[in-house]
């Protein structure tokens, strides 16, 4: 379930990274366009599901590709969609407020901060 304010406080990540797609902080992939804002709500209801397991820190310390992934497997684990899109994976995390620091350009991933020991817990428990 999304939010109170998802559409004000979605239109305010847009502002933010006016770029933001589904492939990420960028429009292209390749040279091909896309467009901006088909990110889907059911992928950012999984992806906020997911994160809500992790504590924000102000300095970026996973990458949103990595997450969008792991998000994936969640989803298909526990009844929610089974894909989650690298721009879906980041409108989520600035929904909750984690903090979002663009890689270097022309990169669409994005360093998200969450607690490391919440990072190494996940990972223990899925790869241990």
């Amino acid at each position: 379930m999304l939010s109170e304010g998802y559409e004000e406080k979605t239109a305010d990540a847009y502002r933010r990274f006016p770029e933001l797609c589904p492939y990420g902080l960028r429009h292209y992939r390749g040279n091909h366009p896309v467009e901006p804002r088909s990110i889907r709500d059911d992928e950012v209801a999984t992806a906020m599901a997911f994160l809500r397991r992790f504590h924000p820190t102000k300095k970026g310390t996973a990458s949103s590709y990595w997450l969008k992934h792991e998000a994936e497997n969640w989803g298909r684990k526990n009844g929610m969609s089974g894909y989650v899109s690298n721009g879906a994976m980041l409108i989520a995390a600035l929904l909750l407020g984690f903090t979002v620091l663009p890689h270097r350009s022309p990169s669409p991933n994005a360093q998200i901060g969450l607690s490391k020991r919440d990072i190494h817990k996940f990972t223990s428990r899925r790869y241990g």
